[in-house]
């Protein structure tokens, strides 16, 4: 009987593998050209929205801290002003740390002890979460639940057994709207609330005192003049009066002040007649449309301000010891704490979904990404449409359905990763751009470098493994084919 002697199959190196790989994208170029395309521009989708997303985080916060520091002052003069309603100290209270500022001073304010503050703390952040969810039904369900009842006068009106067995009887018929916590809880948090109204009418006494005192120390000087002097006396009144002052905050609050007398001497100096007049004349525009904003990009130009000058020293017009440099600072501060506004308020109406991008945006992201597994899976079928004879005739020569199958996912991967990489590029470029025109200047120093790059490796990584992904259907169906059926096709 004949000996066959069956030897192991000979296997190709990766190397080998991949040349023969990039070999067949060279000759199919077109066609791999289509799939390069299809992964870059899902990816140049993702990518912008990511780059967006990622700067208008890093804007807010530094948005935050530049427009923070520029109303010091009118914070205090508001603080020293005014004491607050009881539905604005509760929440401020509750929406800040235990160890912070605002909980300290309400705790001077009220003349409470550590724990005393600290129930009161945890009680004012439950009415903060109860309060938005409330804020959060419509209006029809509101006053189904609550009658006409708003703001923490909810606590007040369910405290009535009637008003609680209404509130309770319409929660149970909305299906679909649940509480954030149980009812047990929530009744329990109602029977503490009296006497967390009581504490915040105690600390809205505690400040209506303090500014009292503080009122009867300025005797007839303003309130902004005052502050100018935070860093001395004044300072000190604030501190005994009750108001937690932190020390390293004085000196921004000086100079805001300063700043905030000097533009009002400034804004004032234009209802004279005569120089609202000379103002219309020399910048060719009627009388009736000299404002505020027009007076501020005057004073930006050094030639107009140094002209506007003259015109108030003919008036005879008294603002203080101001000048044409000193008002030019101005007008460059006004013109940043108005950009800043404006970056607040854009940078506010992102949030949620998938890194901050939105819910949207979230959706039309996993949209895209869809359709770009799908584009990669039918360009990748139509390749193996054409080479169903290149296929038959490796498997002749002893190609196993492991290394078909692998060449096609390979193929897939080279395409995703340069279509990826193209396209995540592409996005953050289009994104940069488009944050540029929104956000002018303040853009340069909100770029996030690390995060940026991070993001374009990770939009690589994921188009690379969508291609993959998409790839092992007509992996499967290429590394399958009989051979003899593969000849047959014309």
């Amino acid at each position: 009987m004949k000996h066959i002697d069956i030897k192991d199959q000979p296997t190709l190196t990766f190397g080998r593998t991949f040349q023969i790989t990039t070999n067949g994208i060279r000759y199919r170029l077109f066609r791999s050209s289509v799939t390069v395309v299809v992964v870059a521009v899902a990816i140049a989708f993702l990518m912008n929205v990511l780059s967006e997303s990622l700067v208008k985080r890093s804007l807010a916060l530094q948005t935050r801290e530049r427009v923070a520091r520029l109303r010091m002052a009118a914070f205090w003069v508001s603080q020293l002003t005014s004491p607050g309603t009881p539905e604005e100290i509760l929440f401020r209270v509750g929406s800040s740390d235990p160890e912070s500022v605002q909980v300290l001073e309400a705790a001077r304010m009220g003349s409470l002890s550590s724990q005393e503050i600290s129930d009161y703390h945890v009680l004012a952040s439950q009415a903060l979460d109860y309060h938005a969810f409330f804020e959060k039904l419509n209006y029809g369900r509101r006053r189904a639940l609550f009658h006409r009842a708003s703001g923490i006068a909810i606590f007040g009106w369910l405290q009535e057994p009637a008003n609680w067995n209404r509130f309770a009887t319409a929660l149970d018929s909305m299906k679909s709207v649940h509480l954030n916590t149980s009812l047990d809880q929530f009744q329990e948090f109602l029977k503490d609330w009296p006497s967390v109204y009581e504490t915040t009418l105690a600390i809205q006494a505690g400040r209506i005192k303090a500014i009292k005192e503080v009122r009867e120390s300025l005797g007839e000087k303003p309130l902004l003049e005052a502050l100018i002097d935070v860093e001395g006396d004044f300072g000190r009144v604030i501190r005994e009066a009750g108001f937690l002052l932190p020390e390293e905050e004085k000196g921004d609050i000086s100079q805001q002040a300063e700043r905030m007398r000097d533009m009002n001497l400034l804004k004032e100096s234009i209802a004279n007649k005569d120089l609202r007049s000379r103002i219309a004349g020399y910048l060719d525009i009627t009388t009736g449309e000299v404002n505020v904003a027009v007076l501020w990009r005057l004073l930006r130009n050094r030639d107009s301000a140094e002209w506007f000058f003259k015109k108030i020293e003919e008036q005879g017009l008294s603002v203080g010891d101001l000048d044409s440099e000193r008002a030019i600072q101005l007008a460059l501060s006004e013109a940043e704490e108005r950009s800043l506004n404006r970056a607040e308020l854009m940078v506010a109406t992102t949030s949620g979904g998938l890194m901050g991008i939105g819910e949207r945006m979230t959706w039309l992201a996993i949209a895209s990404l869809i359709v770009c597994m799908v584009g990669i899976s039918n360009a990748m079928l139509m390749s193996v449409t054409e080479r169903f004879r290149e296929i038959a005739t490796l498997k002749c020569l002893g190609a196993l359905d492991s290394f078909i199958m692998l060449t096609f996912v390979l193929e897939a991967c080279c395409l995703g990763v340069v279509g990826a990489f193209v396209g995540a590029l592409a996005g953050a470029v289009i994104g940069l751009l488009r944050m540029a025109v929104s956000f002018g200047g303040l853009l340069l120093s909100a770029i996030p470098l690390q995060p940026m790059a991070l993001a374009i490796a990770l939009s690589v990584l994921l188009g690379v493994i969508l291609a993959a992904v998409a790839s092992v259907y007509p992996s499967l169906k290429a590394a399958r084919l009989a051979p003899m059926e593969a000849m047959r096709i014309e």
